[in-house]
């Protein structure tokens, strides 16, 4: 069960982050403790990067029924032409060693918690007339 939760966690950060950030800025704004504009940006942004990712995997699945474009050849032509083939072996890499395995998933899955923190610290440090002008 303990296994599950972190597989969890660590494959679908941004399903963690985005909604504690979520509740966070609406309990602010409800408190009315804090500038209301800038919670109401966060909460924005935080509804915006718990549903993007369910929204687009939605769309490209549909997607993918209706026109199944593969690039595979682009890629291997690009790999060619660099005298080696760098996808391969980074995939042999992270066949070997499963930490850093995880490592990989958990900073590619994070993507959008890691904009929205920035976007959260960057609302908390600038003031009203630089941030809307």
């Amino acid at each position: 069960m303990l296994l599950n939760v972190i597989d969890f966690i660590t494959t679908y950060p941004q399903l963690v982050g985005g909604p504690c950030i979520l509740v966070y800025a609406a309990v602010a704004i409800v408190t009315g403790k804090a500038n209301r504009k800038k919670y109401e940006m966060l909460l924005l942004a935080a509804a915006f990067v718990f549903m993007a990712p369910l929204i687009v995997q939605g769309c490209l699945h549909y997607i993918s029924f209706v026109r199944p474009l593969r690039l595979d050849l682009y890629i291997y032509h690009i790999d060619g032409l660099m005298g080696f083939e760098p996808s391969f072996a980074v995939g042999r890499l992270l066949e070997k060693h499963l930490s850093f395995t995880i490592c990989v998933g958990m900073a590619y899955n994070a993507i959008g918690l890691v904009m929205l923190i920035v976007f959260w610290l960057y609302l908390g440090t600038t003031s009203n007339s630089k941030r809307f002008a």
